[in-house]
């Protein structure tokens, strides 16, 4: 056998990795690279100039061409054993290293540089032969022709509950995408008890063995995705509930809203998949273009499809626990999560999904949030319930009906607690106008423009710190904290007797308590010295804000 060297590059191979190229890919999707190095070769500084190399050039693409693109640089060998560092914003770590890599080889566009070996074998040669190839083939493996990021047939059930676990809150970000990717961990915890091939193994055998005919879909990865999850879905049940949500979830992610957005692509290409995605599904154009519009629905079924979408993620990852659990060998029952990533993992898990803790802000899954800022009204609720005294209305135009309509958003026990809730969840806009119904307060609606826009003003900031993983390996801190002092009490009033202490912690976690005096209080001293109390404070933030409407 021949080897031949080829010239040094500290960049050995760039790789696309995602949607691009597929049926997937939008005009909004961002583009991912893999930047490919070895670590050993460059020292620290290096590495960070290349980092800000690579920085400068994401914001160059954004500037320049409005394209998000996001270089990850790469260690080929740390990718050989599965492993992706820490988890961070966008980096899952520890938590689904071969589930990762496994995407890699099925969505994978070679842009530069050399190809991983793993291309060049049938699935069964590589499955016995590999590594001896390899070594074989380069036996010098920075000078070789192609990279060895390791073959890859199996995943361990422990990796499939830390993918769910990163599933869980990367879907408040995209939560198309993420149905799909948990759709993907379920069927592979089914199919190990079946030694089904993997996705990508399967991908690999259609595009080495193509026959005579060429089959487009059968070359699209996205396509390859769907059509799997549907398949094992309608096995179980042939009218499971899941196999219409992950086709609504795709057809949604495309967001095509019109005949001529599905016409839009090279070579009517994308056309020709959606058509046989709805033929084979039983699905019609204008069924496509009311979930690709799904930023112009009205709340009531945003709402609704993100339900159904929060309840999908629940229930199949209580499933990957269930199975992880009770798993029998001992090398399957780990979680394959470092300390750390367990850590960081299970505390943003807290942070989006528990609300045991007293006057915790919701955070809520919304498909879309275009639109709901406007044509809000407050209302005062004279029911019993002294936990939900205002009511958050929105109105919008039913164009279909040609109909006004009125929808519930929120009842909550304060006005602060509503301003929180829109800030904190991103609803919220500076020049948006909040109608007030007639109440028996003496809050105006000027009083809430001034509240609500302090509120946003002060928070603005913190909202968009990145929380890092130190805070989150950390106890929470309160961070900031805004005290809003008689807001629907009489303005004669001179004693304090009623005050709303928000705030958000290190973790990222927004507060609202409502506080009452009957006696009152004289000044501000006193009741920072009651909040301190109250809320077992070591000390008040120094970034702090007491706000009083009176002053106004």
């Amino acid at each position: 056998m021949i080897f031949i060297e080829r010239p040094f590059c500290y960049v050995e191979a760039l790789f696309t990795i995602g949607s691009i190229g597929s049926i997937a890919h939008t005009m909004g999707s961002d583009i991912d690279y893999w930047v490919c190095i070895r670590e050993e070769l460059f020292d620290s500084e290096k590495l960070n100039l290349f980092r800000k190399k690579l920085n400068a050039i994401e914001t160059w693409a954004n500037n320049e061409f409005r394209t998000e693109i996001h270089f990850f640089i790469v260690d080929i060998e740390k990718v050989g054993r599965s492993y992706f560092g820490d988890s961070d914003t966008e980096s899952s770590g520890s938590a689904q290293g071969r589930l990762l890599k496994e995407e890699f080889y099925r969505t994978m566009i070679h842009v530069a540089g050399k190809l991983p070996f793993w291309t060049t074998l049938p699935v069964e040669v590589s499955k016995n032969y590999y590594h001896d190839l390899f070594i074989r083939v380069c036996p010098y493996p920075a000078k070789g022709r192609f990279i060895d990021f390791g073959d890859i047939h199996d995943i361990p059930a422990g990796e499939y509950f830390g993918a769910s676990v990163w599933q869980m809150f990367k879907y408040l970000k995209s939560p198309f995408k993420s149905v799909l990717k948990m759709g993907l961990i379920e069927k592979y915890i089914h199919d190990k008890k079946i030694d089904r091939i993997l996705l990508c193994n399967q991908f690999k055998n259609e595009w080495m063995n193509p026959g005579l005919a060429f089959n487009l879909t059968k070359s699209d990865p996205y396509y390859v995705l769907l059509s799997s999850l549907i398949a094992y879905y309608k096995k179980i049940d042939r009218n499971h509930p899941f196999a219409k949500l992950v086709q609504s979830c795709f057809f949604s992610k495309v967001c095509i809203t019109d005949e001529k957005e599905l016409k839009r692509s090279a070579f009517g290409l994308k056309e020709i998949l959606i058509t046989q995605c709805m033929d084979e599904w039983n699905w019609k154009s204008d069924q496509i273009f009311e979930v690709g519009n799904f930023k112009n629905w009205p709340y009531e079924k945003i709402f609704s499809e993100s339900v159904k979408i929060k309840q999908y993620m629940v229930q199949t990852y209580k499933q990957c626990r269930r199975i992880w659990v009770s798993s029998d060998a001992s090398s399957e029952k780990e979680s394959f999560l470092t300390p750390r990533d367990r850590t960081v993992l299970g505390r943003k898990m807290i942070v989006q999904f528990s609300m045991e803790q007293t006057g915790k802000v919701e955070t809520i899954l919304l498909v879309a949030k275009s639109g709901i800022s406007s044509g809000l009204s407050l209302e005062y609720s004279d029911s019993d319930k002294k936990d939900q005294k205002w009511i958050l209305m929105h109105k919008w135009r039913d164009k279909k009906n040609n109909l006004e309509r009125n929808e519930l958003l929120k009842k909550t026990p304060s006005i602060e607690d509503m301003g929180a809730w829109l800030i904190h969840n991103k609803i919220y806009e500076q020049d948006n106008y909040i109608k007030l119904a007639p109440n028996p307060t003496f809050v105006k609606a000027n009083d809430i423009k001034i509240l609500f826009k302090t509120m946003y003003d002060f928070f603005h900031d913190e909202l968009k710190k990145e929380i890092t993983n130190d805070a989150l390996c950390s106890k929470s801190i309160v961070n900031a904290m805004f005290i809003s002092l008689n807001f629907t009490v009489s303005r004669d009033l001179r004693s304090i007797t009623e005050w709303n202490v928000i705030y958000r912690n290190s973790w990222g976690e927004m507060f609202c308590h409502l506080f009452t005096y009957s006696t009152g209080l004289r000044n501000e001293t006193e009741v920072l010295n009651r909040v301190k109390k109250d809320l077992e404070l070591a000390q008040i933030p120094e970034i702090c804000k007491v706000f009083n409407i009176h002053n106004h």
